[in-house]
């Protein structure tokens, strides 16, 4: 008989009653047990919170980088100080967001180039993208996450970043084939790639027999009504 191992289930079990919902305690558990994982949950569902109790769990030592969109940088300090009201936070770029020996760090998107050589100089227990979709190919923003999540150009060099690695989207499948490129090029979903182009280039056929009409580039599907298809105006 098998017996199915549950990592840190304990831990979950003792979290403050009512600080998560069941499906959020799922969540966790399934950040856990994969570690480097993407959390899809639609807008609203929690997916902060999640994230926040996995990193407090799985990496209770350390320093938590937080990446997200600079209007998010206050609700994410929020929603730490909730989960662990004696948080050591450092947030950048804001005014009061100065803090000695951090736990947890947030900056946003577009500031870290500026911020580079401090945050690739630390060893992060565990790092956090929110809005990971705001990760696009060929841009200077994506090789800075990339870096930080351990992810090298060649696919063959062993992954050397945190263990506990999380992308937050309300939005995992794009209408853009290659603006998930960039996300899935680190572990474990590098090793899927090759899969999910089959899927699509399956997808982009199956829909040209039918008569779909969508026209197909290089960058991805691309609508009629970016083509100037003067049939999509019909109606």
């Amino acid at each position: 008989m098998t017996v199915l191992q549950f990592p840190h289930l304990s831990a979950i079990n003792a979290l403050p009653k009512g600080l998560l919902y069941p499906h959020q305690s799922d969540g966790v558990a399934f950040l856990i047990s994969k570690g480097r994982a993407i959390l899809g949950d639609d807008m609203g569902l929690g997916k902060t919170r999640q994230a926040i109790v996995g990193m407090q769990i799985a990496a209770p030592s350390g320093m938590i980088l937080v990446v997200c969109p600079a209007s998010l940088k206050l609700n994410w300090r929020r929603e730490i100080k909730m989960v662990d009201p004696a948080a050591r936070i450092e947030v950048l770029g804001v005014a009061d967001g100065a803090q000695t020996d951090p736990r947890w760090v947030i900056v946003n998107y577009d500031l870290l180039a500026r911020n580079a050589e401090r945050l690739h100089g630390i060893q992060w227990a565990g790092v956090i993208l929110d809005e990971a979709h705001f990760i696009k190919n060929n841009s200077q923003r994506t090789s800075h996450c990339l870096r930080l999540l351990g992810v090298s150009n060649n696919a063959r060099e062993p992954v050397i970043g945190p263990r506990q690695v999380y992308l937050l989207t309300g939005t995992p499948l794009t209408n853009r084939p290659h603006v998930q490129s960039a996300a899935l090029r680190w572990p474990p979903c590098r090793k899927e790639f090759p899969l999910l182009c089959k899927a699509i280039l399956r997808c982009l056929q199956k829909r040209l027999r039918l008569g779909h009409k969508w026209g197909v580039e290089p960058r991805g599907i691309k609508p009629p009504y970016e083509r100037g298809d003067a049939s999509s105006k019909e109606g």
